[in-house]
């Protein structure tokens, strides 16, 4: 079901709804959903029931009304639940202009109902939230070659997968991916798969997860990367970036972090030969 779009040809006026419950979840990647909910104002609830195009159900006193995967619910501040449908608007996050609630307000929401799939749900969206706390990186190989990122500082020299860390925007780990790739090597690349993923040892970052991601560029001009990295910023206190392709027979002997990956990249490819 691709919720975005069917959500789009309702055609509702953007300012007068809000889409809550699981269409939420399964848009972020977090569990697939059955229906969609959607809580309009009590204006728009009025003309869509004067369409005669939609099932009312009453349902606790109020009138709900149901079409194809579609449930539309008059109204969201109830006895255990405070927040009105005016304030679920003006906080929403938007994908692609459809108005969603967000994740913070959705766990109050769900924590109110308090039915078993409920809470299991608030699982769900508190491991999603945790996972942004993660690191992502590209293993691209072509002709043999794998592309990294060559650091030197304080006078150490090493190469990195890479990546970083996700950020807000970022509805997926992949989509973060997409992110950093076309902010630091300038390209655009198709995430194929997880090839490993492994607990971040460095300080900054110790605890975090790196997940390491198979890659292809399909667009974009390597060393043409826009991010931090490039700006003008103190190479004492931060060190230099370059891009480069290192063949991976030559991985073995260079500090190419983290060496577990190194190792895996090596053996994958002299197995594949």
């Amino acid at each position: 079901m691709n919720i975005l779009t069917k959500i789009k040809k309702l055609n509702f006026p953007i300012d007068k709804y809000v889409v809550v419950g699981s269409g939420i979840l399964e848009v972020l990647g977090i569990r697939t959903a059955l229906d969609i909910d959607i809580v309009v104002t009590s204006d728009l609830h009025v003309k869509l029931r004067e369409t005669g195009e939609w099932k009312e159900e009453e349902r606790y006193g109020y009138i709900f009304l149901k079409k194809d995967v579609f449930e539309i619910i008059p109204k969201l501040d109830w006895e255990d639940y405070k927040t009105t449908t005016e304030e679920a608007i003006e906080s929403a996050f938007f994908i692609e202009d459809v108005p969603f609630m967000n994740l913070e307000e959705l766990v109050k929401f769900k924590t109110a109902l308090g039915r078993e799939k409920d809470f299991k749900d608030i699982e769900l969206i508190k491991n999603y939230l945790e996972s942004k706390n993660n690191r992502v990186r590209a293993i691209i190989i072509e002709d043999s070659k794998i592309l990294l990122m060559h650091r030197i500082k304080a006078g150490n020299e090493y190469w990195v997968f890479p990546g970083g860390g996700l950020e807000d925007g970022d509805l997926t780990p992949e989509d973060g991916l997409k992110r950093e790739c076309l902010e630091e090597l300038g390209v655009e690349v198709e995430v194929k798969g997880l090839f490993m993923e492994k607990p971040s040892l460095a300080p900054k970052t110790m605890g975090k997860m790196e997940y390491f991601y198979k890659c292809n560029i399909i667009g974009g001009k390597i060393g043409t990367g826009t991010g931090p990295e490039f700006s003008n910023r103190d190479i004492e206190q931060y060190g230099t970036y370059e891009v480069v392709w290192i063949h991976v027979s030559d991985l073995k002997g260079k500090n190419v972090y983290p060496y577990e990956v190194r190792d895996r990249v090596i053996t994958e490819r002299i197995s594949s030969q």
